[in-house]
């Protein structure tokens, strides 16, 4: 499970919280995980996944 909290890159930056930190803006939350479920979604669709690693290596 994943939640998107923030979000930045080179021309933006997005939080779901408030400049304070006392508030979640509940749109910006549902944007940002739309976002990422699409992104993880794509991931997948092409292949991609995550693999445990044997505390050996």
């Amino acid at each position: 499970m994943a939640e998107a909290l923030t979000y930045h890159d080179a021309y933006m930056s997005d939080s779901v919280y408030s400049p304070r930190k006392n508030h979640i803006d509940i749109l910006a939350k549902r944007a940002l995980n739309d976002s990422l479920y699409t992104w993880l979604g794509n991931l997948i669709s092409e292949g991609y996944s995550i693999k445990a690693k044997d505390h050996d290596e």
